[in-house]
């Protein structure tokens, strides 16, 4: 049984994030009160203590527990020199001066941020159903065990060998560093996941912090800054993924990005130059600590420059400080992980700050004035602006790292089912904000009224803005090429939004070239526009979209707050404050309140929070449900039982309050990889040879690596396409001699095949597209210009469906109905079908007896209520020449059959019992697949674990 050291944990946090904020409260910072200074002081902490820990650990060659005390003694002692000059300059106070609205406020704030804290950790489980997490943590394991992360291993991709997890370091070293100090050297992989669950959870509130500095920077409104906040915490996506169990580079992306731009801004407010620190800091940071390169430091370089344009000298120090942290953070990253692009946004700051130095942005300024006249001193700001955009859409690297992201690059990016296109709902993302007008269910007065409120405020701005955005992402496809696949949304209040902002926009670039005024920091904030436009293309990027419109809603509140002051009609300005009040609560009101969520997460436990009451639980399933838990006679329970989903639903069910709120929070804390799952993983590690390498489909790998302890093949890092199409192209159109030269070519002596990929609801299906797909791409038949199921390729490698028709037949006076099979003709992306009769379908009459039959999945299948075997209602014989086909006829439906052929003996024909196998029809029924996960044979293989989801094969 795993017990998580909480107490521990806190301690931990409490030591390396808290107590230096401590000595943030006594110095004044603009108008920051000391609860903001406070909680201002954590993300600087845990961004300094981070970066110092992965310098020092690279420089040293090893982390250790002694590197991880020297790097928090240093930023100890930089923090107390600093403390220790404000107090000598007389900076330092003991007076805490806050109102009492402040207290308030600031009371309400901790709340929201420890509501969410709690609401994210409730999913807590050193086991949880994601592929990717492990893959985060393989880097961790490296520095644990030998001090260093390897350049590249050998864990997958051989021959290749261009497997790597040194990008990015500081994830790595901060969780090694947490693991240290909670478990010391012994490496437990249990222990490591937990660890890393505190993550995400963490970067969700030095994230909410970050919004919320950047809300009062740039509105000067506590109010207003506390209730966007509030509203950032309610977005479903934000939820999603930032609780524990999702542990990967998203919640670390968003948070620093958040705090840079924060930094960013409450430098030029306040220039305090701890805010001039924790902005370089950050930049470095990112370089160190992210993946989302492009979007981020794009974004972030744009935005300096137009600030650089706006306020001229006045950026200088903050130029030279990006400068000398770009610098280093790009170096390290350089030397670290041979990362080009790293070290070229790096040293980006570099030549912007030698043209600040030598003022040879005024010469050439002047020079033109002196030229065109004084018409243009006004416009220098827009013509700043059209230059720097001109820069980076055509000039190398940026063009390509800005357009990388907005198109499918090769084909395992359109199997990816997160990298579909964006669909046209956002309710996803938002809740009830992103539901359309045509989705609001009800019929009672106030569904009409909401409907037709939404529809006047929104429908108008949703088709103006969908044309719009059209039009741009045509233009980019058609003039760069880029094969991307643009899909209207629908009319909702979270998509109008958009369009209201862009008028704003528009209007004041119209007044600062009309000399009316410059650009306000709230417009050059809107840059993030870019980014909410990848997360427009594709649904693996949708938080993309969410987090872009943040800062699109926040420069819409403050532009709103700005012209009812400016009107003069003070009470008016309350009226503001219900525009994100509503939008929150209307988000968080319907089946599942977000709100409540919030709340009732920290009041409810469940095995995976709170064990100890795991021996009683246990009891009671063992009474209850004997023989579905292994492990009731032992007196040691294993970690599986712990994890079961099985025992974990049986949580839900006794201490469920019956309520919406309970059992999704229940159900969320639930999601843990099966037993199904995890058993064959451990097989992998007890019962194989250490040197093995299993080849899989490539979303398993790294579960292979972390929790099996083996080699793979490939795995879902995507480092080299050839072998992703090589391993679909075995499973797939492979027969057994296919598949063992594929695992010779990669010196592969084990093959793994699972339920997920070839089993849907209700049988073919899964993943079994993805790998299709790529099959057919492996021989040039569909590419990524086209979707899933647009070649024939894709469609001769599908099982045999039979639709029944309401047509009769006659087989030797029996009498049947037309089955009809579907013909594809044409070629890729058009495809064309027809129907052609080929059987007649007829009532079993004891010639197909699936008793006898020993294939594992078709008596599953065929498994009835007590236990026994049923038979098909039906048999098939082929109209062409009246023989018995010999396929075991599946219903999926009413009309619909799917057809599977095995070698049982099940057939009685001519007096003698027969298989069927030798009739079957779409070389779907040769692959590898089917035979490895259906038929359980495969030639040249010996089947060594059989748990009827997970199958693995060694080769003989």
């Amino acid at each position: 049984m795993f017990i998580f050291d909480w107490q521990n944990t806190y301690l931990l946090m409490f030591i390396l994030y808290i107590l230096p904020s401590l000595l943030f409260i006594f110095k004044r910072l603009g108008n920051l009160n000391p609860v903001e200074r406070f909680l201002v002081a954590i993300p600087i902490n845990f961004i300094s203590v981070s970066i110092l820990t992965t310098i020092l650990g690279f420089v040293f060659g090893a982390l250790s527990i002694t590197v991880v005390i020297i790097s928090y003694i240093i930023y100890l002692i930089i923090l107390l020199y600093w403390t220790f000059q404000n107090f000598k300059a007389g900076e330092i106070s003991v007076k805490f001066d806050m109102s009492s609205q402040e207290i308030i406020l600031s009371i309400f704030l901790i709340l929201l941020i420890l509501s969410n804290w709690n609401l994210r950790v409730f999913s807590f489980s050193p086991i949880y159903y994601e592929f990717d997490p492990y893959f985060y943590l393989d880097g961790v394991k490296y520095l644990l065990y030998y001090g260093v992360i390897p350049e590249s291993d050998d864990s997958a991709w051989n021959p290749y060998n261009v497997s790597t997890h040194r990008n990015p370091p500081l994830y790595h070293y901060t969780i090694g560093s947490w693991y240290l100090y909670l478990y010391g050297n012994s490496i437990d992989s249990i222990k490591l996941s937990a660890t890393a669950n505190i993550l995400p959870p963490l970067n969700s509130v030095m994230m909410l912090i970050g919004f919320y500095m950047l809300a009062l920077a740039l509105s000067n409104n506590r109010i207003l800054a506390l209730v966007f906040t509030y509203f950032v915490s309610l977005i479903p996506i934000f939820i999603l993924k930032f609780q524990a169990g999702v542990f990967e580079y998203q919640p670390m992306n968003f948070f620093l990005f958040t705090f840079l731009i924060a930094s960013f801004v409450l430098y030029i407010k306040t220039k305090e130059i701890i805010f001039l620190y924790s902005t370089s800091l950050t930049y470095a940071a990112v370089l160190m600590g992210a993946v989302a390169i492009p979007a981020i430091l794009l974004t972030f370089i744009l935005m300096t420059l137009m600030m650089y344009i706006k306020y001229r000298y006045d950026l200088q120090l903050l130029l030279l400080a990006l400068s000398i942290m770009g610098s280093i953070g790009g170096l390290f990253m350089w030397i670290y992980s041979d990362s080009l692009s790293r070290l070229i946004f790096g040293f980006f700051y570099i030549p912007i700050y030698i043209i600040s130095l030598l003022r040879i942005d005024r010469i050439v300024l002047e020079y033109i004035e002196s030229r065109i006249g004084e018409g243009l001193k006004g416009k220098s700001l827009i013509v700043g602006v059209t230059l720097i955009l001109v820069m980076l859409i055509l000039v190398y690297p940026f063009r390509d790292a800005m357009l990388y992201a907005l198109q499918y690059n090769n084909p395992l990016e359109r199997t990816i089912a997160e990298q579909n296109p964006s669909g046209q709902f956002l309710d996803d993302n938002f809740g009830k904000l992103g539901i359309g007008v045509e989705r609001i269910v009800g019929n009672d007065p106030i569904s009409w009224l909401v409907r037709l409120i939404i529809y006047i405020i929104a429908y108008i701005p949703t088709t103006i803005t969908n044309n719009l955005l059209g039009l741009v992402f045509n233009i980019l496809g058609g003039v760069f090429n880029l094969v991307i696949e643009w899909i209207p949304k629908e009319t909702s209040i979270a998509y109008s939004i958009i369009f209201y902002s862009l008028v704003f926009i528009i209007l004041e670039l119209y007044r600062a070239i009309r000399n009316v005024n410059e650009l306000s920091d709230e417009t050059i904030m809107t840059l993030p526009m870019y980014v909410f436009s990848i997360g427009l293309l594709k649904a693996k990027f949708e938080i993309y979209f969410t987090f872009g419109y943040l800062f699109i809603f926040l420069y819409l509140l403050i532009k709103l707050l700005n012209l009812f002051a400016h009107l003069k009609i003070t009470k008016l300005n309350y009226v503001l404050y219900l525009i994100p009040i509503l939008f929150a609560g209307y988000s968080s009101i319907g089946p599942i309140d977000t709100f409540a969520l919030m709340i009732k997460s920290n009041f409810l436990t469940s095995i995976s929070n709170d064990p100890t009451r795991l021996i009683e639980l246990r009891n009671i399933a063992c009474s209850t449900y004997p023989g579905i838990f292994p492990d009731c006679n032992q007196s040691q329970i294993e970690i599986t039982t712990q994890y079961n989903r099985l025992m974990c639903n049986l949580d839900m069910i006794i201490n469920r309050q019956n309520d919406t709120v309970s059992n999704v929070l229940y159900s969320t804390s639930c999601n843990h990889i099966p037993s199904e799952w995890y058993d064959p993983m451990m097989f992998l590690k007890y019962f194989t040879e250490p040197d093995s390498i299993v080849t899989s489909w490539w979303d398993y790998g790294h579960w292979i690596n972390y929790w099996g302890e083996r080699k793979a093949t490939i795995r879902n890092d995507h480092s080299v396409l050839s072998m992703i199409l090589d391993v679909a192209y075995a499973y797939i159109q492979g027969d057994d001699t296919v598949l063992r030269d594929t695992l010779k070519k990669y010196g592969s002596n084990y093959v793994l095949f699972d339920q997920e990929i070839i089993v849907s609801n209700p049988l073919f299906g899964g993943k079994f597209y993805a790998l299709n797909y790529l099959s057919c791409a492996k021989i040039g038949q569909v590419d990524q210009r086209f979707p899933m199921m647009s070649s024939k390729c894709e469609y001769e490698n599908l099982w045999e469906s039979v639709l029944i028709t309401n047509d009769r037949c006659n087989i030797d006076g029996k009498i049947g109905r037309v089955g009809a099979v579907i013909e594809y003709t044409g070629y890729t992306g058009a495809i064309q079908q027809r129907l052609v009769n080929s059987y007649c379908i007829i009532n079993n009459d004891g010639t197909l007896d699936l008793s006898r039959a020993t294939n594992r999945f078709v008596r599953t299948l065929f498994r009835d209520q007590i236990g026994g075997i049923r038979n098909p209602q039906f048999i098939m014989y082929r109209l062409n020449d009246s023989k018995l086909h010999r396929g075991i006829p599946v219903p999926i439906s009413q009309n619909l059959l799917i057809i599977l052929y095995t070698y049982d003996e099940v057939w009685f024909v001519d007096g003698n019992w027969t298989s069927g196998y030798e009739d079957r029809t779409s070389r779907f029924y040769n692959s590898s697949l089917y035979r490895g996960f259906v038929l359980e044979t495969l030639d040249g293989f010996d089947l060594v674990y059989n748990n009827g989801y997970v199958k693995i094969y060694r080769l003989k």
